[in-house]
């Protein structure tokens, strides 16, 4: 089955993968942003209207159903009517226990909700509140904002998707332990140290959000954080404001020696300025096995770039096949198969224009949802 969110119609449809039919749809109270999440037969997804679902997923019937915003209310937001907590749409399980954040920001309505359930009957087994940032103040009295204004633009991180980290879970800059308490908010902390089975890698904090806010540091910086994907040791991703894509090797040493404290915003405005280049992606690429630009000729690049130049990032959608190859898709909609030994193109074709983020891999496919409203499969025909 291909599971897919319709976000401003307030759906989750299932699909056969197949064929592409449709086997269910559910209808939530609220937008669903992201996809659901898939454990033990339940499709777990949280809405916009501070709900979390579980459905089954053979036939869309409900299982349950828990209220995480505190209280049943309704703001306007974006052209829908939602709750002052929403719900992302993707929920993190972990060691059988299912977490998600309500709320828009911790220092809004009462600040940001952390709830961990069972994943299979929906019974709460924790929640931690979020309701202020680190201040370290001025111990001249002096200046009473300094604290606040020194957290590196903590206040405007996404407040949606999650993940595991080490033995807990993280918010953005924010890790909470498994047991749900606050072990540490690093306000330097731009990159996160993720455990892959395989190894060890870092990558930029942030690189799955779907939040809408996103704070802009110097002018012509890129309206999207680029993607990233990795895999053991090894990660691939797009450097910030061009279409190169480079892979970067983490060994144990390379995990232990990564720098993953950040400048502050005042600074990334001035190193843009003066001609440098400040973004966490081109840290992570420092020392990388290879860097190409499969979508744009060389005679086309630039070699300079003029400050206050607006940037993209127009790599839309990333995804890492077990069969060695890195699928890359251009907001065009042309798709890029490469090596990943050497970063070679092996593969290419036209799709429709894809959705951000938008591509999925399973059982030998691709899956790629379009701005259109489609849904593309890619691979062999079903047997």
């Amino acid at each position: 089955r291909v599971f897919v969110a319709r976000p401003d119609a307030h759906e989750v449809i299932a699909l056969s993968a197949g064929n592409g039919k449709e086997l269910w749809r559910y209808t939530a109270r609220g937008r669903v942003d992201t996809p659901p999440t898939i454990y033990r037969g339940l499709a777990l997804f949280g809405c916009h209207a501070g709900y979390v679902y579980a459905l089954r997923v053979d036939s869309g019937e409900l299982v349950w159903e828990f209220r995480a915003a505190p209280v049943d209310e309704r703001i306007v937001a974006y052209g829908q009517v939602e709750s002052p907590w929403p719900v992302p749409g993707s929920v993190l399980v972990r060691k059988d226990t299912a977490y998600f954040v309500a709320g828009r920001q911790q220092l809004a309505d009462g600040g940001v909700l952390v709830f961990a359930v069972d994943p299979l009957s929906g019974e709460k087994r924790w929640v931690h509140r979020l309701d202020q940032m680190p201040q370290k103040g001025d111990p001249t009295g002096k200046n009473p904002y300094k604290g606040f204004y020194e957290n590196s633009g903590l206040e405007f991180d996404p407040v949606d998707i999650i993940h595991e980290e080490g033995e807990g879970i993280a918010m953005s800059r924010w890790i909470i332990s498994s047991a749900g308490k606050l072990v540490s908010v690093d306000e330097w902390n731009a990159f996160a140290r993720l455990d892959t089975g395989g190894g060890a890698v870092w990558v930029p904090r942030g690189s799955w959000t779907y939040g809408a806010r996103h704070q802009d540091r110097f002018k012509g910086e890129a309206p999207r954080r680029p993607l990233v994907v990795f895999r053991d040791g090894k990660v691939y991703g797009e450097l910030n404001g061009s279409t190169d894509i480079f892979r970067r090797d983490f060994d144990a040493e390379g995990v232990k020696k990564f720098d993953g404290k950040w400048i502050t915003g005042w600074q990334a405005g001035r190193d843009a300025r003066g001609g440098k280049k400040p973004f966490r992606t081109h840290r992570v690429a420092a020392g990388s096995k290879w860097t190409v630009d499969v979508f744009t000729p060389a005679k086309k690049k630039p070699k300079t770039v003029k400050y206050g130049t607006q940037l993209y990032n127009d790599i839309h959608a990333m995804a890492l096949a077990a069969n060695g190859r890195l699928y890359a898709v251009h907001k065009d909609g042309r798709l890029k198969a490469l090596d990943t030994s050497k970063g070679a193109v092996i593969a290419e074709r036209k799709v429709p224009a894809p959705m951000w983020d938008g591509l999925a891999i399973a059982s030998g496919k691709i899956y790629l949802s379009t701005l259109s409203g489609e849904v593309v499969c890619l691979g062999e025909s079903a047997k």
